[in-house]
C-alpha cells in the first residue's frame, strides 16, 4: 500500500508541478517515513529550509536549480531519538527536488521520494 501511496504522490506533482518557488514555502511536518516529530519550514523564496528534528533545530540553504540541500547545520543536543535524527538528516541531505500537491510536500531525489510532509496546520 505505501509503493501505491508514493506513486499517486508523485502523479500528483508531475500533474501540479509548479516553478514559483513560493509554492513550497511554510510550516511542514513529517509524514513519512513515519517514526519521528519533525518540522520543516521553508523561507518564502525557497532558499532556505530550518526545522525541528527530534533531539536538535537544523538549518541549511536550497542550492538552485531545483531543489538541491546544501549543507546541514545542527545544534548539538543528546537525546533519547538521536538515531532517528541522524537518519533524518542523512535523508534530507540527499535531496534534490521538491514537488507539492495539494497539502503534501514530496523531497526527491534521482531514486525518486525520500521524504514526504504534510502542511502544518
Amino acid at each position: 500500500m505505501r509503493a501505491t501511496a508514493a506513486a499517486l504522490l508523485l502523479a500528483g506533482c508531475a500533474t501540479t508541478r509548479s516553478t514559483d518557488p513560493s509554492d513550497l514555502a511554510g510550516d511542514w511536518i513529517l509524514a513519512a517515513p513515519p517514526g519521528a516529530s519533525v518540522s520543516l519550514q521553508i523561507n518564502g523564496d525557497a532558499t532556505r529550509i530550518s526545522g525541528q528534528a527530534p533531539c536538535n533545530s537544523y538549518f541549511a540553504p536550497i542550492i538552485g536549480p531545483g531543489f538541491r540541500v546544501g549543507p546541514i547545520g545542527a545544534s548539538r543536543r543528546a537525546c533519547a531519538e538521536l538515531e532517528v535524527e541522524q537518519r533524518y538528516l542523512t535523508r534530507l541531505a540527499t535531496v534534490t527536488s521538491a514537488c507539492r500537491s495539494g497539502t503534501v510536500l514530496t523531497l526527491s531525489n534521482s531514486a525518486g521520494p525520500v521524504l514526504t510532509f504534510k502542511r502544518a496546520d
